[in-house]
């Protein structure tokens, strides 16, 4: 943390790192010197959580008294399991590879005449919106072709990871390529007499 050379940083394992929700870590440089007490707080944080003493307020000593309660397990599982896999890559290889990805998802998608919004490297995120006149319609038909994304406002989310390739990304093409064509009125029939 003397990198980022932060007095206090949270974070959590859900998503990005691989994780289910239920787990989050908070690093505080100087816990014993800390200006204030927790806003925040359970069981495990007091100095003796077996008390069982809803009347006194005894914050423990050092970083335990940010403690709160028991922890989910089956979130510590997954949390462990998905920073075991990200353990063996290189985050700056990661960070690349998504945006790139997002950058060729956008290129296809636009070329598809698809409207896209995302953002400029290196603000860049793992995101990227496709604009859709009734985006929770489009989510449901992508994710009956097996494809998640996650409808917000007036956009379609498409969040990319280290685990998805350009084959996703045609994936994603083809599938709006079909619901578009299905979408799409066909030409009126003329009859000759």
């Amino acid at each position: 943390m003397s990198t980022l050379d932060c007095d206090f940083l949270v974070m959590g394992t859900m998503k990005y790192l691989l994780g289910l929700p239920g787990i989050a870590f908070l690093y505080v440089r100087d816990p014993a010197g800390a200006a204030r007490d927790p806003r925040l707080t359970g069981w495990f944080g007091r100095r003796d959580p077996f008390a069982f003493d809803p009347t006194t307020l005894d914050f423990a000593d050092g970083a335990d008294r940010y403690r709160v309660g028991t922890a989910s397990v089956p979130a510590a599982y997954a949390a462990c399991a998905g920073l075991r896999l990200l353990s063996e890559t290189d985050p700056e290889q990661v960070r690349d590879h998504v945006h790139d990805l997002a950058e060729l998802a956008a290129d296809r998608l636009r070329a598809h005449g698809e409207d896209v919004e995302i953002l400029p490297r290196p603000s860049r995120g793992a995101h990227l919106g496709l604009r859709a006149h009734d985006p929770a319609k489009l989510g449901l038909a992508l994710e009956e072709r097996g494809i998640s994304v996650a409808p917000r406002g007036e956009v379609v989310r498409i969040a990319l990871h280290y685990y998805n390739n350009a084959d996703d990304v045609d994936a994603l093409c083809s599938a709006l390529a079909e619901l578009r064509d299905s979408a799409s009125p066909s030409p009126a029939r003329t009859t000759r007499r």
